[in-house]
C-alpha cells in the first residue's frame, strides 16, 4: 500500500511549472498526489498495528490468578 501510494504522489507531482496545463489537470494531479499521501498513511498505520500486535503477544503476562 506504501509503493502504491508513493507511485500516486510522483504522478500528482509538479511535471512542468513552466506550461501551464487546464484546471482540470491540475485537479487531477492534485487528487492523485492526496490520495497518495492517504495511502502512504494507511499502510503506515497496517505496518504499525501489526508491530504493535507482535509486540504486545511477545511481552504478554500470562493470567495469574491470586
Amino acid at each position: 500500500m506504501i509503493g502504491v501510494g508513493l507511485l500516486m504522489v510522483w504522478f500528482g507531482r509538479d511535471k512542468d511549472k513552466e506550461v501551464r496545463s487546464d484546471p482540470y489537470s491540475d485537479a487531477k494531479r492534485i487528487q492523485a498526489f492526496l490520495f497518495g499521501i492517504f495511502l502512504i498513511i494507511m499502510g503506515g498505520y497496517g505496518i504499525f498495528s501489526e508491530i504493535m500486535g507482535y509486540l504486545k503477544e511477545i511481552f504478554a503476562v500470562p493470567y495469574q490468578p491470586i
